[in-house]
């Protein structure tokens, strides 16, 4: 196994002073969430035509808001403070994207103010992520550690989701405007607006998920344990992910924005209907075992408490078995646009 290597960090320096930020941001997100039940529950199946225009807005500024606290806890955590520019953009912009994201979602039903709250959120996160990104992998190029350089392949999927969900969003809102262009784009990759739609809402959730899991599972091991030794497994596991969230990211943004596809593997039943999709796999092995890896080797040596210590490790394989219940409820083939599924301006 690796060699034991620690780096100390000078601890999440921000997080006092911050506190009440990251207390308001949960609250807000808990009350957005509150609130989706005015539009969607899980307990109401899907109309069969595909995602409805509320739904899909109202997830935006969730998963939006997600993000943001994520990105922000990150930059505390690993005590990025050496570039104040780029820790301004971080800071700034995932607090605005926290909260306009959350305004979309919150006046879902207001034209195209919601459009135009949640665009700005996309490119004010994506700002955001790109500025973090940066500050880790220089941070990754001085320390040499693997959670860092894992850290900012995250934030790069997150850069990569968020060009998705803009793309998607400026769709579902604009359709073709500037008139010519998002159609003419379409056209020539060959995609349909609505496959296209699908092609960025699967590319737009997979990195999210990805990248999400991925800050969330390596924040955790080094906030609690960058003073202590970390085990060979717990570096394997976060070697893994780093990997698996570098895949993700090239697979889902070239699906995205093109008409390749992870290709389906072990195809097998009636017209082979039934097969294991490639990127599902990709997220599965290295992100969602990859995650495992790094939470089981860490709850040998990092924590104390028995409960404590193997909670992380089963929750995370609890979402890798449910994961497949959540796609059944996602694995449409078309998401509605808001004149029924063409363009608006054509």
């Amino acid at each position: 196994m690796l060699a034991n290597h620690t780096h100390e960090f000078p601890g999440p320096q921000g997080f006092e002073g911050r506190r009440t930020i990251y207390l308001a941001g949960l609250v807000w997100l808990l009350l957005l969430a509150l609130g989706s039940m005015t539009v969607s529950t899980p307990f109401r199946l899907v109309a069969a035509h595909g995602i409805p225009y509320a739904d899909t807005l109202y997830g935006n500024g969730l998963l939006i808001g997600m993000m943001g606290l994520l990105a922000l806890l990150t930059a505390d955590v690993f005590a990025l403070t050496d570039h104040p520019t780029l820790n301004s953009m971080v800071f700034w912009g995932s607090l605005a994207a926290l909260i306009l994201g959350g305004l979309g979602s919150a006046f879902h039903a207001w034209g195209l103010l919601p459009i135009g709250l949640q665009i700005t959120a996309f490119v004010l996160l994506g700002v955001a992520v790109v500025a973090l990104a940066i500050q880790l992998f220089f941070l990754a190029a001085e320390t040499h550690q693997v959670w860092t350089w894992a850290a900012a392949w995250a934030a790069v999927a997150t850069a990569g989701g968020t060009l998705a969900g803009l793309a998607q969003t400026w769709i579902l809102g604009l359709g073709n405007w500037p008139r010519g262009i998002i159609g003419g784009y379409a056209s020539s990759i060959h995609l349909t607006p609505a496959t296209w739609l699908f092609a960025l809402n699967t590319a737009y959730l997979h990195e999210m998920m990805a990248a999400a899991i991925s800050l969330a599972v390596i924040g955790f091991i080094v906030a609690f344990g960058r003073d202590r030794a970390i085990l060979g497994w717990t570096r394997f596991g976060l070697w893994i992910l780093s990997f698996g969230a570098l895949a993700t990211t090239l697979v889902y943004t070239v699906s995205g924005f093109s008409p390749a596809n992870p290709p389906l593997l072990l195809q097998h039943g009636p017209d082979a209907v039934n097969a294991l999709a490639g990127g599902d796999l990709i997220v599965a092995i290295g992100v969602f075992l990859g995650a495992a890896i790094a939470l089981f080797g860490f709850s040998l040596e990092g924590l104390v408490d028995g409960w404590t210590r193997w909670s992380p490790t089963l929750l995370t394989v609890l979402v890798l078995v449910t994961v497949v219940w959540l796609r059944q409820l996602r694995g449409l083939e078309h998401i509605s646009i808001r004149d029924g599924g063409h363009w608006p301006h054509l």
